[in-house]
């Protein structure tokens, strides 16, 4: 059986002046462990020695960026920039090897247990699988999920300590802080962008983009519905802009 455990964080404005226009709701942003992603009989040894994502700064950096945007491209959310002061942030509460939230006022991430940094953001991004964009609103399970492409979060920061069994945590624990915080109540069905068809990025020329692009907004981001029926939609419309 999979095994996840999962807590919440209480997000709180980070700035005086958003509290008034921020309505933040509980979260689960659920500290994530590698054991979820394997099963009793298939878990993989602990590794030998520290990916370099987690020894070297700056590959653990570009490994964040990298992996964080492009879920967000994924899932028609721009990019986030690195922000130092965030990263900062994630520091000191990762030192304390303190698996639980900060309950500070960025949206936040943790994760713990995994061989690399890549594969802590690949399990966040994972959870988009579950996520209903017809209920579009926070579910514990997707969280992490719908943080990691809130089209607001303009940036992140993140740091990863090995706690080598402090606090209970065995291995390297991964905390990752975003701002503007994300999992705003009301805001699920502006902020968590679909998933961008195939189509949308297979059109050839503008037409064929313009086509391609109305094919994958009436597949519902390439998820759902049939591509043929989307294109002979987007089809249609573009007869209509034409004239013809």
């Amino acid at each position: 059986m999979y095994l996840q455990t999962l807590t919440h964080l209480l997000l709180l404005p980070l700035l005086p002046t958003l509290t008034a226009a921020v309505l933040v709701v509980e979260t689960s942003t659920s500290t994530y462990t590698a054991a979820a992603a394997a099963t009793s009989s298939t878990t993989s040894p602990a590794p030998t020695s520290a990916s370099p994502q987690y020894t070297s700064p700056s590959a653990f950096t570009s490994a964040i960026l990298n992996s964080t945007n492009a879920y967000r491209a994924h899932y028609n959310a721009s990019a986030v920039a690195w922000n130092t002061s965030l990263a900062t942030y994630a520091a000191s509460w990762a030192s304390k090897c303190t698996f639980a939230h900060s309950h500070g006022g960025p949206g936040e991430n943790l994760a713990e247990g995994y061989a690399n940094v890549t594969d802590a953001v690949d399990a966040w991004g994972d959870e988009g699988r579950r996520y209903d964009w017809n209920k579009a609103g926070f579910e514990a399970s997707t969280g992490h999920f719908s943080q990691l492409v809130w089209k607001a979060t303009t940036s992140v920061g993140c740091a990863a300590v090995d706690c080598n069994g402090q606090g209970g945590v065995p291995g390297w624990l991964v905390v990752c802080e975003y701002w503007p915080a994300g999992n705003v109540d009301g805001e699920f069905g502006q902020e968590v962008g679909r998933e961008v068809g195939k189509l949308e990025a297979e059109g050839e020329g503008d037409a064929g983009r313009y086509l391609a692009y109305l094919a994958a907004k009436m597949n519902g981001g390439g998820r759902k519905g049939s591509s043929r029926f989307g294109l002979l939609v987007g089809g249609l419309g573009m007869l209509v802009v034409l004239g013809m």
